[in-house]
Parts: structure tokens; C-alpha cells; sequence
């Protein structure tokens, strides 16, 4: 007799171990539902990772993450095929959920140059020289210094505050105003050089 009442006793706490199991479970369950309810996955720029004012994404630079649904606007960025290969607007700093407002509205020079709010500006790509190549990147502000000479008579040509467009190691692209672009033009018509200097931050 108490041989079964030792069994009944075990089949009982067996029972009950197996059920607080099933509950866990799927309480567990549950609750995962509930966080997968209230979250959804958004664009973001990557933890490491900081993007420069008009500066072409990359696949690298950015990634999917849970955001919670409370906090998505209403030009919340959802597929990284809506960013990549887009330019910012604006300096991005690491983490930041991406939204419309944060892209110029094309990729192209003219939906840059449009973004910057000035009327008459246009893209210039101007020859640099080698020990230049490592000078300024992509969204970064830089004054542009020439000198043109007609005949004996040389003048300084200095613009200021000059947003780099694209760069490689042969050639820089800058916008400039109309007014600008004809100085710099008269600078590499009489044979000058047109040297670049960041700006200091």
C-alpha cells in the first residue's frame, strides 16, 4: 500500500513538472509575441559607423534593427534597398533609425547641389595634385585658394565653405556659384593651380 502511495506520489509531482513546463513555455511564447507585436524592423545606421552631410551610403554603413513601433514615424525607412547608394542630407551619427528626410532627394549632383537651398550653384571637378589626394572627403566643407594672372598682374582667388561633391585621387568635384565657377575657370584657363584647405570644424 505504501508502495503505490510512493508511486501515485511521484506520477503526481511528475505530472505537475511536465505541466509548470507546458505553462512556462508557453507563457514564454507569450510574451514573445507580444515584443515581436509591439516592434518592427528598420533601417539604422550601424553602431560603428558615422555618415558625412551628402556622402553616398554603402552597404557597409548601415543595417536592419528593432525599433519599437511607438517611436517609428511616418517617413521611417524600412528596406536597406531604399537607402543604399542614397547620399544624407545631413551627418548621421551612429545608431540613428533612418527616415526620408534624412536623404537627398536624388543621388545625383543635381539633387545635391538642389539640397544645399542656393540658388546658382553648380558642380565643379577641379585637377588636384597628389599630395592633395588625401585632402577632405565626402560632405566635408573646404576653402579653395588660386591665383590668376593676366600678364604681369596676378590676383588671389579664395572661396570659402566649398561642400565636396565626389573625390578621387586625380580630381575633386565641389559646388560652387555660377560667379565662382567663371573665377575658377580664368585661374586653370591662365594656368594657375587651385589648392585645397580644410575648413577647421
Amino acid at each position: 500500500m505504501k508502495v503505490w502511495e510512493m508511486k501515485k506520489s511521484n506520477l503526481i509531482f511528475i505530472f505537475a513538472t511536465i505541466l509548470a513546463l507546458l505553462m512556462g513555455f508557453k507563457v514564454q511564447n507569450l510574451l514573445s509575441q507580444v515584443k515581436q507585436a509591439g516592434v518592427v524592423q528598420a533601417a539604422a545606421v550601424k553602431d560603428n559607423v558615422t555618415i558625412g552631410a551628402y556622402q553616398l551610403i554603402q552597404a557597409s554603413d548601415v543595417t536592419l534593427k528593432e525599433v519599437p513601433k511607438t517611436s517609428v514615424q511616418p517617413d521611417t525607412l524600412f528596406s536597406l534597398q531604399e537607402v543604399i547608394g542614397k547620399r544624407m542630407a545631413m551627418t548621421v551619427l551612429p545608431s540613428t533609425t533612418l527616415r526620408k528626410g534624412n536623404l537627398v532627394s536624388s543621388s545625383s549632383l543635381t539633387g545635391v547641389l538642389s539640397s544645399l537651398g542656393k540658388e546658382n550653384v553648380v558642380a565643379v571637378t577641379i585637377p588636384i595634385d597628389i599630395e592633395q589626394a588625401g585632402l577632405g572627403k565626402v560632405g566635408e566643407f573646404v576653402t579653395l585658394h588660386g591665383i590668376m594672372r593676366q600678364g604681369t598682374e596676378a590676383a588671389l582667388v579664395s572661396i570659402r565653405k566649398v561642400p565636396i561633391l565626389e573625390k578621387t585621387a586625380q580630381v575633386v568635384t565641389v559646388a560652387v556659384t555660377t560667379e565662382q565657377s567663371d573665377a575658377l575657370d580664368q585661374v586653370l584657363l591662365s594656368g594657375g593651380k587651385i589648392r585645397i584647405v580644410l575648413n577647421q570644424p
